[in-house]
């Protein structure tokens, strides 16, 4: 299956979850943009962001209020990340909530075994390469061969 063909369908609500990886640079985020645009069309309510994004996100929250960041997890700044990403994507797990996942990772290198499981969970997730080049790379080879 091609990503864009199971993006299309992650829209449609065929696919609670879809693992789009490949290298960077071509067009795993532009798609995923162009989902988000369509579920926006349609009233879902959306939140496009980046792990960094999301945990600053969880972190100022905290810094309002009467919790404490350490609840969440170790204090180091890793160990702190990969707890709530787990804590993130295992509550979206278990209420089938639905999310599409960009990355340059390949699930099977996901460092995490139990987040890892969560996406290779083949009866939830769609796990998809997006074997397209680098969209800048052919942008200036097109331009060279001008």
């Amino acid at each position: 299956m091609t990503a864009y063909n199971a993006v299309i369908r992650f829209v449609q609500g065929e696919v609670p979850w879809v693992y789009l990886y490949g290298p960077p640079g071509n067009g795993k985020t532009h798609l995923a943009a162009a989902a988000v645009n369509r579920l926006i069309a349609q009233g879902r309510a959306v939140l496009f962001t980046t792990a960094p994004e999301l945990l600053a996100m969880i972190r100022d929250g905290f810094d309002g209020g009467q919790a404490s960041a350490r609840a969440f997890g170790p204090s180091s700044g890793r160990g702190f990340s990969r707890a709530v990403l787990f804590r993130v994507f295992n509550a979206r797990y278990t209420t089938r909530a639905h999310t599409l996942v960009v990355s340059n990772v390949q699930p099977d290198n996901i460092p995490k075994p139990r987040l890892r499981s969560r996406f290779l969970d083949g009866g939830l997730c769609q796990v998809v390469p997006n074997g397209a080049g680098d969209y800048s790379q052919r942008k200036s080879r097109s331009r060279i061969a001008q």
